[in-house]
């Protein structure tokens, strides 16, 4: 294995928000799947599907 090669995943989802109930929903009236890749400076990692994760602009 190289020295400067590591793990590399891609998620494809959209950016949610959380109502008043904590419940989450789209945040806009177009869903636009957008991806997402963890890699070498990501922290935290894949635990199952319909996992929320934050990104490094905020977004959840």
């Amino acid at each position: 294995m190289k020295k400067n090669v590591y793990k590399v995943q891609l998620f494809y989802g959209f950016p949610v928000e959380q109502d008043n109930n904590g419940k989450y929903f789209c945040s806009n009236d177009q869903v636009k799947l957008s991806v997402w890749r963890t890699g070498k400076h990501s922290t935290g990692h894949f635990q199952q599907i319909g996992q929320l994760f934050l990104t490094e602009n905020n977004f959840f």
